[in-house]
C-alpha cells in the first residue's frame, strides 16, 4: 500500500501517537478483512503493537509493525461488530463494579456537557474511542 496524499500521511502519523495499550484501532486479520482491534502490548522499542481482534480468541492476536499498512484509525475500515458471528469470545473482557463505574462517570461527563465535545476539549480521536470503543463494546458486552 502506498501513501496517496498529504490527508493519509497525517493519519499515519496521527494514529502512531495513540498506538498505546488499551486503544482501539482497524486492523487486518490473517484473511485480509478489517477487524476492530485493541493494543495489548505494545514492544519496549515503540516500534510495534500487539493486536487482539475484538470477539476473537486470543491465538488470532498479531504483532504488527506500528508504521503497517495493517493498522488504520479506528472504525475508518470497519463498522458494527467485526467479530465471530456465531460465538462472540471477548476472553480479555471482563465486567467489573470498576468497569462499570468508569463507564458510567465518561456518560456522566458526556451528558453533562450536553454532547458539546468542543468544551470537553476532546478531540475527533477521542471521541471515536470513548463512543464508538469503550462505551459501545462495554453495552454490546452485557
Amino acid at each position: 500500500m502506498s501513501i496517496k496524499n498529504s490527508k493519509e500521511i497525517e493519519e499515519m502519523f496521527v494514529l502512531r501517537d495513540h498506538l498505546k495499550i488499551g486503544e482501539y484501532v482497524d486492523a487486518l486479520d490473517t484473511v485480509r478483512d478489517w477487524k476492530v482491534g485493541q493494543i495489548i502490548d505494545v514492544h519496549k522499542s515503540k516500534k510495534h503493537v500487539q493486536i487482539h481482534f475484538d470477539g476473537w480468541n486470543s491465538k488470532w492476536d498479531v504483532w504488527y509493525k506500528v508504521t503497517s499498512y495493517k493498522l488504520a484509525p479506528f472504525r475508518k475500515l470497519t463498522s458494527g461488530y467485526t467479530g465471530m458471528k456465531s460465538k462472540a469470545l471477548r476472553t480479555n473482557w471482563k465486567l467489573s463494579r470498576k468497569k462499570l463505574n468508569e463507564i458510567k462517570k465518561l456518560m456522566e461527563t458526556i451528558t453533562e456537557s450536553n454532547f458539546n465535545f468542543e468544551s470537553l476539549q476532546w478531540t475527533p480521536y477521542r471521541i471515536t474511542q470513548e463512543i464508538r470503543g469503550r462505551i459501545f463494546i462495554c453495552i454490546d458486552a452485557i
